[in-house]
């Protein structure tokens, strides 16, 4: 799913400066993109981003084909960014068990907005 091993150094390289400063609160929204469709919005590209707030820097964005699938794309990049103890925050969409589940057992701090 990650788009190429570039990015996937990037993202490593931001874990380890983002736990060399202990900076812990990671933001997840997703978004549709302004002008993306035309007529049907269900058809708009929508970006799923992970916000480091306290560095203030993305840490990644991908995108899904519809609003279902922002849960799935919040679940890959929970397993993919070394975010362990980190608070979450989240909006109301990812309220679902399997994130919830995913989130306990990797010791993160939830806050649901």
């Amino acid at each position: 799913m990650w788009p190429n091993p570039c990015s996937k150094a990037l993202f490593n390289l931001v874990n380890e400066d983002r736990e060399a400063y202990g900076k812990p609160v990671v933001a997840f929204d997703g978004k549709v993109l302004r002008g993306a469709y035309r007529n049907e919005k269900k058809s708009a590209l929508q970006l799923v981003t992970v916000f480091d707030v306290e560095n203030g820097l993305v840490l990644s964005q991908l995108p899904t084909a519809n609003k279902r699938g922002k849960i799935c794309v919040v679940r890959q990049m929970m397993d993919f960014l070394n975010i362990k103890g980190s608070i979450l925050t989240f909006d109301a969409i990812q309220c679902q068990t399997e994130t919830l589940k995913k989130a306990s057992e990797k010791k993160h701090m939830l806050l649901f907005r």
